[in-house]
């Protein structure tokens, strides 16, 4: 059932409340604009349209997709990828299965399949099974995947590999390693260190909706499920901040705005930042993902930050990270739901936000921002202009 929901998380940015919405997929980045009937028989007929439509699909989806070597042309060596490459690198069919060989020491090679089979989605689980000897670990790929992210991105480190030439199976979480969409390439990488040759034989890969009984699992599950919210329901407990700025507005507000936070800065060119100190700290040591849902107008694209996390207050605080960069704030006027990977698990102290206006007025709304240790489902509801999110989290910091 994992990918009946996966499904219908990318089909819900396409129910929009009585107009016309441009959307953006958090997951993928690709935007699509639709119109619906402002009677109701429309709306439910196209309600009706996309949930058979998920049905159908995820009937075809469930089926698991073994990746058969021998069918697809082989890995093609790709020696530019990296600064060491090997001289002779061996990669060779086995059946179905195949073996990549790297033959002089401290050097490496890195190989992309040649074809995938049509209609691959990066959902569910990548299940390998593979026998390594003197596989060089470090951080580097062991698999880097190409889907709807451009460029790719790598699925897993060389540190997961059992070095002891023995049997292993290894299930990589795609939702949690943040791939998403169509995947259109895969590429597998070796290094060997002060011996060689270093060898990694994969006997299978496949996608599967689940994992086998007996696996290594990555990235590890988190200890507890986790669900910390943030809601903007009170715009008093938000302080200004002149001084965190070149060019504050004095006359810059922050007031609630129908269960939302909503700051408007009046000049052109000016800013301001706001930030809430917390008596109780929010601990994300187990949270993974944040989700925003916000709505904005007439923004100037900084590199600053729209919202930002620290370890301690008073602005400049031991650990720190920018949750939405105000350059990839989507100024429409519409509302959108960010999420994002967190890159660090601290304790929050305080966190801070930032109005920037293009033209006069500039204008921001938030709702609640939300972190989780596993990818959040958005409600489909959350993308409507009709809608209150922070009524759907709860008002109280910690969710479930």
């Amino acid at each position: 059932m994992r990918n009946v929901a996966i499904l219908l998380y990318s089909l819900r940015s396409r129910i929009l409340c009585c107009e016309t919405v441009a959307l953006s997929n958090p997951a993928v980045g690709l935007g699509s604009t639709v119109q619906l009937s402002h009677n109701r028989k429309g709306v439910f007929s196209t309600l009706t349209s996309i949930i058979l439509s998920a049905l159908c699909l995820t009937s075809y989806a469930q089926f698991d997709t073994t990746v058969d070597f021998s069918k697809l042309g082989g890995w093609q060596a790709e020696p530019g990828w990296l600064p060491n490459p090997a001289e002779r690198p061996v990669s060779q069919a086995r059946g179905a299965s195949a073996e990549f060989q790297v033959n002089e020491p401290r050097t490496g090679m890195k190989w992309r399949l040649v074809r995938v089979p049509d209609h691959l989605m990066a959902s569910g689980y990548l299940v390998v099974r593979y026998r390594a000897v003197d596989v060089a670990l470090s951080s580097d790929y062991l698999f880097w995947v190409f889907d709807a992210k451009p460029g790719g991105h790598s699925l897993a480190p060389l540190s997961l590999l059992k070095n002891d030439g023995q049997w292993h199976t290894l299930s990589i979480d795609l939702e949690q390693t943040d791939a998403s969409g169509h995947v259109t390439g895969l590429a597998v990488h070796v290094q060997a260190g002060d011996k060689a040759p270093a060898s990694l034989r994969i006997e299978s890969l496949s996608f599967r909706e689940d994992p086998p009984a007996e696996t290594d699992l990555y990235p590890q599950p988190p200890v507890q499920e986790v669900s910390i919210v943030e809601s903007f329901d009170k715009a008093s407990e938000w302080q200004p901040h002149t001084s965190w700025l070149d060019n504050p507005e004095e006359a810059a507000t922050i007031v609630d705005d129908e269960g939302a936070a909503l700051m408007t800065v009046s000049s052109a060119g000016k800013g301001m930042k706001w930030s809430k100190r917390f008596e109780q700290p929010l601990d994300l040591s187990e949270a993974r993902y944040v989700a925003l849902r916000y709505r904005a107008e007439n923004l100037a694209p900084s590199g600053d930050y729209f919202v930002w996390i620290g370890s301690e207050a008073g602005g400049r605080p031991q650990e720190y990270e920018t949750l939405l960069p105000l350059h990839q704030v989507e100024d429409d006027g519409r509302w959108h739901v960010y999420v994002a990977p967190l890159k660090k698990q601290f304790r929050i102290a305080e966190m801070a936000i930032q109005t920037q206006a293009e033209v006069s007025p500039g204008k921001a709304w938030i709702d609640y921002v939300k972190f989780t240790s596993r990818k959040p489902l958005i409600p489909m509801a959350d993308y409507l202009a009709c809608s209150k999110g922070s009524a759907r989290w709860g008002k109280s910091t910690w969710g479930g």
